[in-house]
C-alpha cells in the first residue's frame, strides 16, 4: 500500500518550521507539496532579510525543480541563490553552489556553461588553498571535459585530482571511475581495468553503493572482452545485469545486451547474439548504438544459413525488407534516432570549436576598470559571436549578431570572426567605420555565387567600437546596431548606419565614424537585438529596445559583476515560460 503523509497546516508556522516540514515532504516524494512550504519559508526570510537563509531555500526549491525536470525554474533559483552567496562573500558556499550549477548544466548536456562554472570554482578554491575544494574542482573539469571528449585535458585535470593527498574514499573512487572510463575510451583498456579495480575497491570500502558497481562492472566487462578474456568479461556483465535489473536501470541494461551481443556474436553463437540484440531493442529510444542497424540484420542473415536450406535462405535474402513491415519501421526509426545523436554529437563538437574561437574575458579586465559579457545563445552554438583585440594602446571590441541562430548563424558567424581577425590584427586597420567598409565588401564577395543570389538576411549586424587610450577617445560606427554610453546619470546613445554588413548592401557602402572623449566612469554597451526581441510579460509582447536602454541606466551604477547578473535575471524573469527566442549578447565596459 502507498504511504499515506499526514500534511500539515502552513497556518502559524515559523520559517524554520515550514522549511523543515519541505524536507520532509521532499524525502517522502511529495514534491509539489514541498514547495508550498519551501515558498512560505522564502517569503518570510525575504521580508526579514535574512540572506543566509534565504539563499539556502532558493537552493533547495532549485534542487526540487531540478529533480522533476523543470530546468527553467531550477535555473532561475539556483541563480537567485548564487547573487544571495556573492552579496554577503562566503566564499566556501559560493563554490559549492557553482559547482552545483556546474552539474547543473552538465546534466542537461550544455557543456560549455558547466565547464565555466567548475572553472570558476576551482580557481576560487586555488585562492583560498582548500586542498579538498581544489581536488574536487579538477575532478569536476576532468570529468566534464571527458563529456566533451577533450581527452588530453580531461585526463591532465583527472591525474592533478588524483595527485592530492585524501583520506575522503568516495572522491576517490569517482577519480578512478572517471580515468578508467577516459582510458577506455582512449582504448588503453588494460590500464582501464586497473582504474576500474581500484574504484570497485574503493567503493567496498565506502558506501557499498550498488548503482556506481554495475556502471563500473557494465565497462570492465567490455574492457576484458576486448582484451581477450571472455570468462572475466562474461562474469563481470553477469553481474552487472544482474544489479541493474534490480534497480530497472534501463539505460545499463540495454547497453549491456548490446556488449553481450557483440562478445557472442565474435565466439560465432549468432543465436544468443541475437536474443541479446532482440532484448536490446526493447529498450530503443533509451541508448542506440552506432552499427545496431546493420548488426541485426547481419545477425539475423548468419543465424538462418546456419540453420535453413540454401534454398529456402536464397528466398529469404531477395525479400528480406518484405517479410514484416514493423521490422522495417522500428530499423527506419533506429537510423533516424542515430542520425540525430551524430548530428547533436557534431554540433556539440562545433560549439567547442566556436567558443573556442571567443577571445578570453579576462583580457578586458587589461584595459578597462570594469566589464562583463553576458552571452547566452539560444542553441548549442550561436549566430552571435563577441570579439576584441588590443595591442599597445589601442583596443578594438565588437558585438555581432549574424543571419539567424543555430548552425546556420554559427556558420556566418565563423565568417565575420575570420575577417575581423585579417582586418584588424592582420593588416592593421583600427579605424571602425572602414573596418566595417572592408568587412561588407569580403562579405559581399564571400557570398555570391551562380547558385545562389543574397538576400537582405545574408550577412551580419554590429557594434564596433575602436578605443585610442593615449588620447582617450573612443571610435564608433554600427551597422543597425548601436552604442549606448551613461555619463553623470543621462543615458545617451550613438546609433549605427540602417546598413548590414552583406546583404543588398551596395559593394562599396560607407559607414559613420563617431567619434567620443572619454571622462572617467564612463559606462558604455554594445548588443545584439536578442535581449530586446524576447518575447514575455503579462501580455507576452517583446521587451523592447527602449526597456532595455531604461534598464541599462537602472542598474548603470552598480558593478559590472552585478549588472551582468541582474541582467540574466531580469531576462529569466520577463521570458517566463517562453523560449528563448534568439541569442543573446550584452557587453558592458566603464572607464
Amino acid at each position: 500500500m502507498a504511504e499515506i503523509l499526514e500534511v500539515i497546516s502552513l497556518e502559524n508556522l515559523t520559517a524554520s518550521e515550514a522549511e523543515l516540514e519541505g524536507d520532509r515532504l521532499l524525502a517522502a516524494n511529495h514534491q509539489q507539496e514541498a514547495l508550498e512550504f519551501f515558498q512560505h519559508a522564502l517569503k518570510f526570510f525575504e521580508s526579514q532579510s535574512l540572506i543566509p537563509q534565504l539563499a539556502n531555500i532558493y537552493l533547495k526549491i532549485g534542487n526540487l525543480y531540478d529533480s522533476i525536470h523543470d530546468t527553467e525554474n531550477a535555473l532561475f533559483n539556483f541563480m537567485e541563490s548564487l547573487k544571495l552567496v556573492t552579496s554577503v562573500n562566503n566564499e566556501r558556499e559560493l563554490i559549492r553552489l557553482k559547482i552545483k550549477i556546474g552539474h547543473f548544466y552538465q546534466s542537461i548536456y550544455q557543456f560549455a556553461n558547466s565547464y565555466e562554472y567548475f572553472n570558476d570554482a576551482l580557481n576560487a578554491a586555488l585562492k583560498i588553498n582548500d586542498a579538498k575544494l581544489i581536488q574536487e574542482g579538477h575532478y569536476n573539469i576532468g570529468n566534464c571535459l571527458n563529456w566533451m571528449e577533450d581527452h588530453k585535458n580531461a585526463f591532465s585535470h583527472l591525474e592533478k585530482s588524483a595527485a592530492i593527498e585524501s583520506s575522503d574514499d568516495l572522491i576517490g573512487k569517482k577519480i578512478y571511475g572517471s580515468t578508467a572510463i577516459l582510458l577506455y575510451k582512449m582504448k588503453d583498456y588494460k590500464r582501464s581495468l586497473d582504474y576500474f579495480n581500484t574504484a570497485l575497491e574503493l567503493n567496498d570500502k565506502t558506501n557499498k553503493d550498488i548503482s556506481f558497481r554495475a556502471s563500473i562492472l557494465k565497462s570492465m566487462g567490455y574492457a576484458f572482452f576486448l582484451t581477450g578474456n571472455l570468462s572475466e568479461a562474461l562474469r563481470c556483465l553477469e553481474e552487472a545485469l544482474d544489479i541493474a535489473l534490480k534497480l530497472g536501470q534501463k539505460n545499463t541494461i540495454a547497453i549491456i545486451h548490446e556488449h553481450y551481443a557483440i562478445i557472442y556474436e565474435s565466439s560465432g553463437d549468432y543465436q544468443k547474439a541475437l536474443e541479446h540484440l532482440k532484448k536490446n531493442k526493447e529498450f530503443e529510444g533509451i541508448i542506440v548504438n552506432e552499427n545496431i542497424k546493420f548488426k541485426t540484420r547481419e545477425l539475423q542473415k548468419k543465424f538462418d544459413i546456419s540453420e535453413s536450406q540454401k534454398e529456402k535462405e536464397i528466398f529469404r535474402l531477395k525479400n528480406i525488407d518484405l517479410v514484416n513491415a514493423n521490422d522495417e519501421i522500428s530499423r527506419q526509426k533506429i537510423e533516424l534516432e542515430e542520425k540525430n545523436r551524430n548530428i547533436t554529437d557534431s554540433i556539440f563538437y562545433a560549439g567547442r570549436l566556436q567558443k573556442a574561437i571567443l577571445p578570453p574575458e579576462n583580457i578586458l579586465n587589461k584595459y578597462f576598470a570594469e566589464a562583463f559579457i553576458f552571452f547566452q545563445p539560444k542553441d548549442i552554438v550561436s549566430g552571435d559571436f563577441y570579439w576584441f583585440s588590443g595591442k599597445n594602446e589601442q583596443f578594438v571590441l565588437a558585438a555581432v549578431d549574424c543571419t539567424g541562430h543555430g548552425v546556420p548563424g554559427a556558420l556566418m558567424s565563423m565568417m565575420g570572426n575570420n575577417f575581423l581577425s585579417s582586418i584588424v590584427e592582420t593588416e592593421g586597420k583600427t579605424n571602425p567605420a572602414e573596418i566595417l567598409q572592408e568587412m561588407n565588401k569580403r562579405t559581399k564577395a564571400s557570398l555570391q555565387n551562380k547558385e545562389a543570389s543574397v538576400t537582405a538576411n545574408d550577412g551580419m549586424d554590429l557594434a564596433l567600437c575602436s578605443i585610442d587610450f593615449k588620447n582617450q577617445t573612443l571610435y564608433f560606427a554600427g551597422a543597425y546596431r548601436p552604442l549606448v554610453f551613461i555619463r553623470d546619470g543621462q543615458l545617451n546613445e550613438l546609433k549605427g548606419d540602417k546598413h548590414s554588413i552583406g546583404g543588398i548592401s551596395e559593394f562599396d557602402t560607407t559607414f559613420t565614424l563617431h567619434q567620443l572623449n572619454i571622462q572617467k566612469g564612463d559606462t558604455f554597451y554594445i548588443y545584439t537585438d536578442g535581449y530586446a526581441d524576447q518575447f514575455g510579460g503579462h501580455k507576452n509582447r517583446k521587451y523592447m529596445a527602449g526597456k532595455l536602454k531604461e534598464f541599462l541606466l537602472e542598474i548603470s551604477s552598480k558593478d559590472m559583476s552585478e549588472q551582468q547578473q541582474l541582467l540574466s535575471e531580469n531576462h529569466f524573469n520577463w521570458r517566463g515560460d517562453n523560449e528563448q527566442v534568439d541569442d543573446l549578447l550584452v557587453i558592458g565596459f566603464r572607464f
